[in-house]
């Protein structure tokens, strides 16, 4: 007599349908943890470091690829931003003269690399 043996080919290698579904859900887990898309903001432009080094690339407004666990992105604003002071002084007759000075400024957008590569993000309290 004769034996037979039947392999099953729908369960070759031990895999079972809850291990293909677990397998893909760990892959989409890993997916949106390493996250390789970045949003730029409305008003902000994006600076590329990749593993610490500030690219000459600036990114725009919208959706972007990156390449996870290598760059990061930094938003910047490039908005109109407003700064203001308060001053003293006297005048020649010895009374006092109290103002307020502002001053609206923006960052240019397309050298907003160079800016985060000298000072860094704290900008606006650098310059003063």
């Amino acid at each position: 007599m004769a034996v037979e043996k039947v392999i099953n080919i729908n369960n070759f290698g031990g895999t079972s349908t809850y291990t293909k579904i677990g397998l893909g859900i760990a892959a989409l887990v890993l997916i949106f943890i390493i996250n390789p898309c970045v949003i730029v903001s409305p008003g902000h432009r994006g600076v590329i470091v990749n593993l610490g080094a500030v690219s000459d690339r600036v990114l725009d407004a919208g959706v972007h690829f990156r390449m996870p666990l290598v760059q990061s992105v930094i938003e910047i604003d490039t908005r109109v931003l407003k700064e203001e002071t308060k001053a003293e002084a006297a005048s020649k007759d010895l009374q006092n003269i109290v103002t307020v000075i502002a001053v609206n400024y923006h960052l240019k957008p397309d050298a907003v690399n160079e800016l985060y590569k000298t000072i860094g993000l704290n900008s606006a309290g650098t310059l003063k």
